[in-house]
């Protein structure tokens, strides 16, 4: 079912003392999905004062009017944890809500380490962005079913052995891995990170390792074969 179609049920089952009058900025660089989540929001009683298509953009609209929620994608330009870390750190009152179409656990929880409050699979079932969207407005965090599943199933022991190695990264070697993945140079990432080319070097060093491959090309490569960027 659509975004734009689940809108219209929203509507009706929204909790209004939870949404209505809020303001919301938008952020997605495919035009369809951000048509759907102005209809959404609409739906719920939400104001979007900003629907843009950057990490940028959002960065701009946010400031320009301090929104109660940001609905952010994470493989649009200038997205990613960084952002999520600037949103976070410059408005701290604003919650943010990752739409994703990443599923894995560790791509999730790092953006709930970098400041989100939510996060939701593109690809989920019907009627969950709305659920997150009023959890996150009532101060909660809301995270995406198919990511709980997966971390259910490694708190109960009952995971795949044969987890990607991408899995093992810590936070900082995930940022650093996913910037080198978006072709941005050591001396971009460090100043993206607020570190040192070397220390940034020497991440790099630990991701390749831990990944198996020996070349920022081969680091592009396993990030579109593994789902955590787009080709």
């Amino acid at each position: 079912m659509s975004i734009a179609y689940r809108a219209s049920a929203a509507h009706a089952a929204a909790d209004h003392n939870t949404t209505q009058g809020k303001r919301a900025v938008v952020a997605d660089d495919h035009a369809l999905v951000r048509r759907g989540l102005v209809l959404v929001l609409e739906g719920l009683g939400i104001t979007t004062h900003g629907a843009v298509d950057s990490g940028d953009a959002v960065l701009v609209a946010a400031a320009e009017h301090q929104p109660d929620l940001a609905i952010v994608d994470m493989s649009m330009p200038g997205g990613g944890l960084g952002l999520i870390e600037r949103l976070h750190r410059e408005h701290p009152r604003t919650a943010i809500l990752v739409y994703s179409t990443f599923a894995e656990k560790d791509v999730a929880l790092s953006c709930f380490i970098a400041g989100a409050s939510g996060y939701v699979w593109k690809a989920g079932p019907d009627g969950e962005l709305e659920t997150a969207i009023e959890r996150l407005l009532s101060g909660r965090r809301y995270m995406s079913l198919a990511v709980s599943e997966q971390l259910a199933d490694r708190l109960s022991g009952s995971s795949d052995a044969s987890a990607p190695p991408h899995e093992s990264l810590s936070k900082r070697e995930l940022q650093v891995f996913e910037y080198l993945a978006r072709g941005l140079s050591l001396a971009e990432a460090a100043t993206h990170l607020n570190v040192s080319p070397n220390t940034v070097s020497t991440y790099r060093a630990r991701v390749l390792r831990k990944l198996g491959v020996a070349r920022d090309a081969e680091l592009v490569r396993y990030a579109v074969r593994h789902g955590l960027i787009e080709a």
